[in-house]
């Protein structure tokens, strides 16, 4: 087979691939309402990770040609990242995803030789809530903070904050319920504390839902370390970022010496290429897709309001005074079992969720939102729909249309249906 041939055949293999892949993304996004979840790659980053794993196949740590090139090819992608981000490029370490980064900073705790104090509040995400349990048996002192309606107000810390107190966490938007917190404020009030206790208090913010959700600032924010994860906006699952600020942050894991030693083990350089295309398609334009979802999030509410009454709405509205990613938004079926009408929605071509897909058990969901001062008899069927900027208003007014079409046949025919 001569070259040229080869190189046709390749070339023709590649376009059918490609589209393939345009035709089951088609047919992926119309029903796909699990965003939230996990987000369909977009084209430009599939290119993007199939050419990076052809041409740049060194190991970026080997000092041969091929592992030079792919170690020049590794900073220029974090350069692109931080500049999206606006931070400087030291401050970025890439890691599998949002989960190993929270840890990271969460699990460098315990090298401290004297436990100190952590503030966590409830609607935290299971990777980082979930160091509860073994930074209390290593000596910490864990106070799990109320959210409200899902927000945690700044002025709560001013009753907790002391001087053994060591890090606060706050996500920036709830993977559940979609609200934004004023992560801005809360840091405020953590430096003001720092000031007056005279020891420095990291602040810690899981960002894994906000990407492409909300606009946000990273130096406006103001906080030590932040997490990202790139399939939750259109790149691949197992890589994301971790940003981090603060030169005392030490990693439990050892290993070699990548990414300054905070996170050992060779880059995922495909990986990597693929976020950062991703990173910047999903944030360019931002507002104006920010501004579509918010149309899309309108109608729902709507139909649903005006159709079925009888469901909950627990997130906040669209057009309520309380910040709201358009994103997410999470109903309750009440009196119906969440599995139940997840799996009709599934035979009816929907794809949404009983809840969080790292805890996806309502009831495990219905006691974090609780402890959200949410009443447990509305909150006893949740189910989360989330989308994204490529969803489009007919697919979301007709999953609204089917979501109270089934909630009125399922609640006569099981005689599940909460009365008024």
């Amino acid at each position: 087979m001569s070259g040229q041939h080869g190189k046709h055949i390749y070339l023709l293999s590649r376009l059918h691939i490609l589209t393939i892949l345009r035709i089951i993304v088609a047919m992926t996004y119309p029903g796909y309402f699990d965003w939230a979840a996990t987000s369909p790659m977009s084209e430009s980053a599939l290119e993007v990770y199939s050419r990076t794993a052809r041409m740049f196949f060194g190991n970026p740590s080997s000092v041969h040609a091929d592992g030079m090139q792919a170690k020049k090819m590794l900073a220029q992608f974090r350069a692109s990242c931080a500049r999206v981000l606006d931070v400087p490029p030291s401050t970025l370490y890439f890691t599998s995803g949002g989960t190993e980064s929270n840890s990271i900073i969460l699990g460098s705790l315990l090298w401290n030789k004297t436990p100190g104090k952590i503030l966590i509040p409830w609607f935290e995400h299971p990777s980082v809530g979930r160091w509860e349990a073994i930074l209390s048996e290593k000596g910490w002192d864990v106070i799990r903070l109320p959210a409200h309606g899902g927000y945690m107000a700044p002025e709560q810390l001013l009753h907790h904050i002391d001087a053994d107190t060591r890090m606060v966490t706050c996500m920036l938007v709830n993977n559940i319920i979609g609200t934004v917190q004023d992560v801005a404020g809360i840091v405020r009030v953590v430096r003001d504390a720092e000031k007056k206790f005279g020891r420095k208090i990291h602040v810690h913010c899981d960002c894994v839902q906000a990407v492409g959700k909300t606009v946000f600032s990273l130096e406006q924010l103001g906080v030590d370390s932040a997490t990202f994860s790139a399939h939750k906006f259109t790149g691949p699952r197992g890589i994301g970022l971790l940003y981090c600020s603060s030169p005392s942050v030490r990693a439990l894991s050892r290993g070699g010496n990548q990414e300054n030693g905070l996170r050992p083990g060779t880059e995922n350089l495909p990986g990597i290429a693929a976020m950062t295309a991703a990173l910047q398609e999903t944030t360019d334009n931002l507002q104006m897709k920010i501004d579509k979802g918010a149309a899309l999030r309108r109608d729902m509410e709507k139909i649903l309001t005006e159709q079925a009454p009888r469901i909950i709405h627990i997130s906040p509205s669209i057009d309520s005074t309380s910040p709201v990613t358009p994103f997410i938004m999470e109903i309750s079926v009440s009196g119906i079992p969440s599995e139940v009408f997840t799996r009709r929605l599934s035979q009816e071509g929907f794809a949404v969720s009983a809840g969080s897909a790292c805890s996806n058990n309502a009831k495990q969901e219905s006691g974090v939102l609780e402890h959200m001062g949410m009443a447990a008899h509305d909150i006893d069927s949740p189910v989360r729909i989330s989308f994204g900027h490529a969803t489009e208003a007919t697919d979301a007014r007709k999953l609204a249309q089917t979501i109270a079409h089934l909630y009125a046949s399922e609640a006569s025919l099981l005689g599940y249906a909460r009365k008024k």
